[in-house]
């Protein structure tokens, strides 16, 4: 059944009451900020569900968002503050709802311009570049930390105009680090999204393709030969790992 998602999120002129039941979006941040862990949880949970039917609403009818851009610039606040939260689930919740806020394609130019001079989402991609780009990358924690933010990283590159710093944070010198910190065990469905990210924002020059192609190379043999090992086992989810990805 469609939904008004206007009913969810405060205009910024509006008197009428809800003509749905339902939890306001207000409260579900509350939840988010101030409950406990299971709660930040279930909140999360239902603030996605919410925001994927916002999206699917817009495909199908767009128009701009009929809130404030300080509501705006709360809501990305509150899930800023969650995207490195110590329980994956919480993190990577807040992280697919900021990324998808990040790609509302319809925001007025005020709203992009208010995403664009965030410096928040700055430091969150400088994080990520830390994470990937340490040696502590094939630990298990150091693998969940960092997925979450792939996920804004994605959205920050394909948004239109892409925020001018993400250039300095994703410098030459910064991507060889990371592609040196990679090997065939801690190559990841997030690491393949990046690159391809950045393969197609121009951030990636030859000498970097040639050496993913190497990483991705030595990962397909690694899975070939689990594959082989272990016949009997169902298999394991394939990872697009194509150098085709990301040719220039």
């Amino acid at each position: 059944d469609s939904c008004r998602w206007q009913d969810y999120l405060p205009t910024i002129s509006t008197t009428s009451a809800l003509k749905l039941p339902c939890i306001n979006c207000q409260d579900i941040c509350r939840l988010i900020h101030f409950g406990s862990s299971s709660m930040k949880l279930v909140a999360s949970h239902y603030l996605l569900e919410l925001l994927i039917k916002i999206s699917e609403e817009k495909r199908s009818n767009p128009h701009e968002i009929k809130c404030s851009v300080e509501y705006l610039q709360s809501l990305i606040a509150l899930l800023q503050g969650l995207v490195f939260y110590s329980d994956i689930r919480v993190a990577m919740n807040c992280a697919l709802c900021l990324s998808m806020i990040l790609g509302w394609e319809n925001f007025g130019w005020h709203e992009k311009q208010a995403i664009n001079k965030d410096k928040w989402c700055r430091v969150i991609m400088e994080e990520l570049a830390l994470l990937l780009g340490t040696p502590s990358l094939a630990s298990k924690t150091f693998t969940n930390q960092y997925k979450p933010a792939v996920y804004i990283a994605a959205a920050l590159l394909k948004s239109e105009p892409t925020p001018r710093w993400i250039k300095s944070v994703f410098d030459n010198a910064c991507i060889s680090v990371i592609i040196n910190n990679l090997s065939s065990i801690n190559i990841s469905v997030e690491i393949v999204q990046l690159f391809r990210e950045l393969a197609r924002s121009g951030y990636l020059n030859q000498e970097h393709i040639n050496r993913l192609h190497h990483v991705f190379q030595a990962r397909f043999s690694t899975m070939e030969a689990q594959s082989e090992l272990h016949s009997t086992r169902a298999p394991s989810r394939c990872i697009n790992l194509s150098p085709i990805a990301f040719s220039l």
